[in-house]
C-alpha cells in the first residue's frame, strides 16, 4: 500500500512538472506513464508517452470528475484506454 502511494505521489509530481513546462511554453502534453501491476507491466514496457485524457470520468457508485487541465488522473484513464487495463475510479 505505502509504495502505491509513493509511486501515486511520484507520478503525480512528474505530470505536474511536465504539465506545468509545456503548458508555459505553449505546447501539448505530453507524458510517459508506466503502469505496474503484481507480477508484470500493465502499460509502458516499451512505448510509454502519451497525452493525458481530458472531459468527464464516471466514479464507480456515481458521481462524476472533470479533467478540464493535464493531471495524473488523465494520464491514467489514458493508459488504461491504450493498454486495456481496467481500474475503478471511487469518489470519497
Amino acid at each position: 500500500m505505502h509504495i502505491r502511494l509513493l509511486l501515486v505521489l511520484g507520478f503525480t509530481l512528474l505530470v505536474a512538472a511536465t504539465a506545468t513546462s509545456s503548458a508555459l511554453a505553449g505546447a501539448d502534453v505530453n507524458v510517459d506513464v508506466r503502469v505496474e501491476g503484481k507480477t508484470r507491466t500493465l502499460y509502458g514496457a516499451t512505448e510509454s508517452s502519451l497525452a493525458p485524457a481530458q472531459g468527464t470520468l464516471q466514479a464507480a457508485g456515481g458521481g462524476t470528475v472533470e479533467l478540464t487541465t493535464p493531471n495524473v488522473l488523465g494520464a491514467l484513464e489514458a493508459a488504461s484506454l491504450a493498454g486495456e487495463f481496467a481500474y475503478n475510479l471511487k469518489l470519497f
